[in-house]
């Protein structure tokens, strides 16, 4: 019958904008220290990821991302306390979910 399912999971307050392509690029500002490596690695245009990042921002209440311009040792970016603590619930509730799915697909489509 059937042997396989998707889900696809996002958190928010109004507009569903915080899912898992949002954690991808937040997780690779974390680990390149800048929005735009983190564009460039998900072949993604900065344009679409600003644009990303502030919906998510204004819907969430909170800034996920500080940056700073140029200067003496260059630019950079850093995810802010929240969105570290946003990143790791999210995993948190993304685990347990599809724990619970995958129990409820074997059950429901698996047992035969």
């Amino acid at each position: 019958m059937v042997k396989k399912y998707d889900m696809k999971i996002r958190v928010f307050n109004e507009d569903p904008y915080f899912g898992k392509g949002v954690v991808y690029l937040l997780e690779g500002v974390e680990k390149y220290g800048s929005v735009l490596q983190s564009t460039q690695a998900m072949k993604m245009a900065p344009s679409k990821a600003y644009k990303i990042l502030n919906r998510a921002e204004k819907d969430l209440g909170f800034k996920l991302v500080d940056s700073q311009t140029g200067g003496k040792n260059g630019g950079g970016s850093s995810l802010t306390a929240e969105a570290k603590e946003l990143i790791r619930r999210y995993h948190q509730f993304v685990d347990e979910v599809n724990a619970y799915a995958n129990k409820a697909f074997e059950r429901c489509f698996l047992d035969e």
